[in-house]
């Protein structure tokens, strides 16, 4: 299996994509290791006038075995969303034009929200993206129509202030959308974390704002969040305190369990940095952090205060190598299961690990590293290299967390061609 054609990275606007493999055939018994590939920047779109992705975004779960992608296409870069399973032949696409906008955007937002796109072929796919306007206006745009947008006043905030800008995009699996917007009013800025409910014309509430009282002091700035599904709220944040001073803590649902410069419960040692987290609807937190210890063994994964992966450690025969192992992404699901990504193993740049519960993590497996040969299509034969993971500032996840395995955003490398090919893979636990 080889791409289409190979195609440069270069489009500033694009595709909200959700996305099946777009040739893919049913994983055979007995082929639990074989990874499907999603979508590849080259391939030809034959509901696109024949067209070929351009670029795309990392992968975003949208319920079960759904994922979604956001992509451009070759010759004006139109914005489409594609959504689908990794196992299924039908594709849905969606462009920016037919839900009334001009184009998607795909590579500076994390542009495509989590949500439940449907248990049947008929089923409406709700979406939530940053998306530029007819009007040459922007605005975060959802099936349902326009939720917020830019330039308008900000809901809730005192009159005269103005929304700036959206990012960071959820959508529950019950429709309900979350982002954080910037505001400007005349005196200052900030930033707010808004939700919306599904349906036309709802309501858009104000859940958190700069100055609101948290954790002994008051919001001065809001970074990243994660909602789990029964809405448990997860949010690293500045706290500006009645000293003067601001301290960055990992608020989770009213409470501030985790603070840079305080210990975590085993009292051992203290977090100096916060990395990726997720929270799950059990209320369970997980995250990556260096702490205070030895530059040596200062990289760690964290479940509800408790350490449980530590730089140095040798996990499924794989080494968390000193002085460069490092914590990145991790996801957490309602089921107890969790994907933890690290950098600076003996056997590769980055591992992807896989723990079946989270009640045991000494039971977590290596799950795929870089450099791993794959056959992509089932006939025992090496077709490409995962040369390496693909990183993202603000176009969505390296990987996403399914209901039988992950959606990987890679580097493919195929034998005779020169340039490596960005894609989307499935692979399977």
């Amino acid at each position: 299996m080889r791409p289409l054609m190979a195609a440069t990275l270069s489009v500033p606007l694009a595709v909200l994509v959700q996305i099946v493999p777009i040739a893919a055939s049913a994983q055979p018994e007995g082929d639990a290791k074989r990874a499907f590939l999603i979508l590849q920047q080259g391939d030809v779109l034959q509901d696109a006038d024949r067209r070929f992705v351009e670029a795309l975004s990392g992968p975003v779960n949208a319920g079960g075995d759904h994922v979604g992608i956001a992509a451009s296409l070759s010759s004006g870069g139109d914005s489409f969303m594609m959504v689908g399973h990794h196992d299924s032949r039908r594709d849905t696409l969606i462009f920016a034009p037919d839900v009334g906008a001009h184009q998607f955007y795909i590579n500076r937002f994390g542009v495509l929200a989590e949500s439940a796109w449907g248990v049947s072929d008929s089923s409406a796919a709700p979406f939530a993206i940053k998306a530029a306007m007819p009007d040459s206006s922007r605005a975060l745009l959802s099936n349902w129509g326009v939720l917020q947008q830019l330039g308008s006043s900000a809901p809730a905030l005192p009159a005269g202030t103005q929304v700036a800008d959206i990012q960071r995009i959820q959508m529950l699996l019950n429709g309900q959308t979350y982002w954080v917007a910037d505001w400007l009013s005349p005196t200052e800025s900030g930033r707010a974390l808004y939700r919306a409910q599904p349906g036309p014309k709802s309501a858009v509430d104000l859940l958190m704002n700069k100055g609101d009282a948290v954790c002994g002091g008051l919001v001065a700035n809001l970074r990243h969040f994660r909602m789990a599904e029964n809405q448990i709220h997860g949010q690293v944040m500045d706290i500006a305190t009645g000293s003067g001073t601001t301290r960055t803590a990992l608020y989770v649902d009213g409470h501030c369990p985790f603070v840079l410069g305080e210990p975590l419960p085993s009292g051992q040692e203290s977090p100096t940095e916060f990395w990726h987290f997720d929270v799950n609807s059990s209320g369970h937190v997980l995250f990556g952090a260096i702490t205070d210890q030895p530059s040596y063994r200062n990289a760690v994964t964290v479940l509800d205060g408790r350490v449980v992966m530590r730089e140095g450690d040798v996990i499924d025969g794989i080494r968390l190598a000193p002085p460069n192992a490092e914590p990145n992404e991790v996801r957490l699901d309602d089921r107890g299961r969790a994907v933890t990504l690290w950098a600076g193993t003996a056997s590769s740049t980055y591992t992807i690990f896989y723990t079946p519960d989270i009640q045991d993590f000494e039971d977590t497996r290596m799950l795929v590293s870089e450099n791993t040969p794959l056959d992509l299509d089932g006939d025992g034969q090496v077709d490409a290299t995962l040369q390496e993971f693909r990183f993202f500032s603000y176009s969505g996840p390296t990987f996403s967390l399914a209901e039988t395995g992950i959606y990987i955003a890679v580097w493919l490398r195929y034998p005779g061609l020169a340039d490596e090919v960005a894609a989307v893979i499935f692979y399977p636990f």
